[in-house]
């Protein structure tokens, strides 16, 4: 292996979700046309990972006339690979539920304070949303963004936790545990041969 190459992480995914949902691998999805995943990515050498957090929800068009991102806040909680990102940018995603055509795209900046994340301007993402309420049909959101923590030692199991609520009240929560199996090639080691 080189340096900048992915490593071969054993990921486990639980999710908890409040009487809705269904364990799918890194992924959660119920009714209503919601769902989540957790996609984990760390690179030998930069000691890094990408934590990446994905959300999609289907609904009709015209509820996007009410939307209010103000409330939602997503809290990051980290054992053995510390929380490095204090924000980033929010891809979001407008799409035609039944042909998958994008209908807009847009990135919005996020802070993080105290391991919870928030819109840096949510007024600004109500706008953009509110703009697409009266596209005919379905549409599917979706909400991508990556903070980045520190890869955890080698021979230690990393674990992320991200769960979203809304004004406080819990929607859904997704966990990763990460542990390398290669402690001679492992985040941390500067340098490494293969196995």
């Amino acid at each position: 292996m080189n340096i900048g190459q992915r490593t071969k992480f054993i990921i486990m995914c639980t999710t908890a979700i409040i009487a809705l949902g269904a364990l799918a691998a890194c992924s959660i999805g119920f009714g209503g046309g919601w769902g989540a995943k957790i996609n984990p990515l760390c690179v030998i050498g930069a000691g890094r990972c990408a934590i990446t957090i994905t959300y999609k929800w289907d609904p009709p068009a015209s509820v996007l006339a009410d939307a209010n991102v103000a409330g939602l806040s997503e809290t990051i909680n980290t054992t053995n690979m510390p929380l490095v990102s204090t924000g980033g940018s929010v891809q979001l995603t407008i799409s035609n539920t039944s042909t998958g055509q994008v209908v807009a795209s847009s990135e919005y900046p996020y802070t993080i304070s105290d391991g919870v994340a928030t819109f840096a301007d949510p007024a600004e993402v109500n706008a953009w949303l509110q703009s697409y309420s009266s596209y005919p049909g379905d549409v599917s959101i979706s909400a991508q963004f990556s903070p980045e923590t520190q890869a955890p030692p080698p021979n230690v199991t990393g674990t992320v936790t991200a769960t979203l609520a809304y004004n406080g009240s819990e929607i859904d929560s997704l966990e990763a545990r990460i542990i390398d199996p290669n402690p001679k090639c492992g985040p941390l080691t500067p340098k490494c041969q293969p196995q």
